[in-house]
């Protein structure tokens, strides 16, 4: 495997807000859920920006009325999605503020296809669908953290792809060193998430496929969400994440086909549905993106050598 170009300096990151934690471990069945992520909210300023945009955006329905405190956004987008929403948020902000704004729009669009093809697809296997969404938005925080340390990487990677008519997970490990998975299941790691957690995102594109797994079902929104009869519906010129190398739409639905047991007529319905949604997602999207002020120490991370969390070397 080639050296590793990317999981380097990680522990010169700043630090995840503990408020991240306390929304992962945070249930909509407690009984004080909607004041617990009111405090949380109230102390992250630029997370308060970003759910009032959120509610105010096409997602979430057209109104005359604006929505302008926080209290009223978590009513607009209901509990469970602002919960979600806010974790994701929380998860990337140590990384986003130092990417250029089509990046964080390219990637957030993305998550949120992703998460919501997840969901559907999780229904459908009996697993919840709230935690489909939630892995959906969380799944490449790798791939950001991957920009943010080697700038134009992710371009290289899909121009390499495209000259080699491949797909992009099998020259990360030539490119990054290591699987975007393996970056993410490190950066949790690194921030104390929890190891289900982890091993979910390390291993989303190497477990043996399983209709009943989370791993499968992110793995297989997340191509779906490549598609460009997907990607080419979102509004404007902005392009999307790796748009030169969509996957071929007969063999994704031959593959979910065999994974959900879904047929062919239900996969075009299933995609009908998404791209129903794209308008939505484009401007929640844009909510979401918003910069968030650089933490304490700044964004970039220094150059350098480092190993992996548990000692070792990465190759």
């Amino acid at each position: 495997m080639a050296e590793n170009r990317v999981l380097v300096a990680i522990d010169a990151l700043p630090s995840l807000s503990p408020h991240a934690i306390e929304l992962l471990d945070l249930q909509i069945e407690d009984a004080d859920a909607e004041s617990h992520l009111l405090h949380v909210v109230n102390g992250e300023p630029p997370l308060a920006a970003k759910l009032i945009g959120a509610a105010n955006s096409a997602a979430f329905g057209l109104s005359r009325v604006r929505f302008g405190t926080v209290p009223l956004a978590i009513r607009r987008i209901g509990l469970r999605r602002s919960i979600q929403l806010c974790t994701a948020a929380l998860v990337g902000q140590p990384l986003e503020v130092g990417l250029r704004p089509e990046q964080r729009m390219h990637l957030w669009r993305h998550a949120l296809t992703t998460a919501v093809v997840a969901a559907e697809l999780a229904r459908r296997q009996g697993i919840d669908p709230g935690k489909a969404y939630l892995a959906g938005l969380l799944h490449d925080i790798g791939y950001m953290f991957a920009e943010l340390r080697e700038p134009g990487v992710l371009a290289r990677l899909e121009a390499l792809a495209i000259d080699q008519e491949t797909t992009i997970d099998l020259l990360e490990a030539s490119v990054l060193g290591c699987g975007h998975g393996e970056i993410t299941g490190e950066l949790l790691t690194y921030w104390k998430l929890p190891r289900a957690l982890v091993e979910l995102f390390r291993d989303h594109h190497r477990l043996p496929p399983s209709p009943a797994s989370l791993a499968s079902v992110v793995a297989t929104a997340e191509h779906f969400a490549r598609l460009a009869d997907v990607t080419e519906a979102f509004p404007g010129d902005l392009g999307s994440l790796f748009a030169g190398i969509a996957p071929d739409p007969e063999a994704l639905a031959a593959e979910v086909g065999a994974l959900f047991e879904i047929d062919g007529a239900e996969f075009e319905r299933m995609l009908r549905r998404v791209q129903a949604q794209v308008a939505e997602i484009a401007g929640l999207a844009a909510a979401m993106s918003t910069p968030a002020r650089p933490p304490d120490g700044g964004a970039h991370p220094p150059s350098g050598r480092v190993s992996r969390s548990d000692g070792r070397a990465v190759q």
